[in-house]
């Protein structure tokens, strides 16, 4: 996949020329994160370093996930992202838990969920689309 290259704020940022699933679901990711990144510094040690810093890794995880299936060919891109659409999955419910714990309000969850949703959807359609050009 030919990318180009560009800084701001002396971050790298990848920007793709070939498809726009890339871009969207990164923007999708990152935006999960930095407010699950905010959110953490609210909280009191006891939550932030428990459920908390864990769904922070592993959303970090699906960041690595989504920027390796769009470096890979698409025959092993598949694979690349059903591990992201596990790893989506197991934040959702991470999520729920801390939720019904009551960790952070209702506002805040649906704003989090909605993400993942988010993100779990762009998964699933590069999927389909990947697998229906192959079949």
């Amino acid at each position: 996949m030919i990318g180009r290259r560009m800084m701001k704020d002396n971050v790298l940022i990848l920007l793709t020329t070939q498809t726009g699933e890339f871009s969207a679901l990164w923007r999708s990711l990152s935006t999960a994160l930095n407010s699950w990144h905010l959110l953490g510094k609210k909280l009191p040690k006891r939550d932030r370093f428990g459920v908390h810093a864990k769904l922070e890794v592993i959303i970090l995880e699906c960041l690595r996930l989504s920027i390796e299936a769009t470096l890979l060919s698409k025959e092993k891109k598949v694979p690349i992202l059903s591990k992201l659409k596990i790893q989506i999955e197991i934040s959702k419910h991470l999520l729920r838990m801390e939720n019904e714990l009551g960790v952070f309000g209702q506002a805040v969850y649906l704003n989090l969920a909605k993400d993942l949703c988010e993100v779990s959807t762009m998964a699933q359609i590069w999927i389909e689309y990947l697998t229906k050009k192959a079949g």
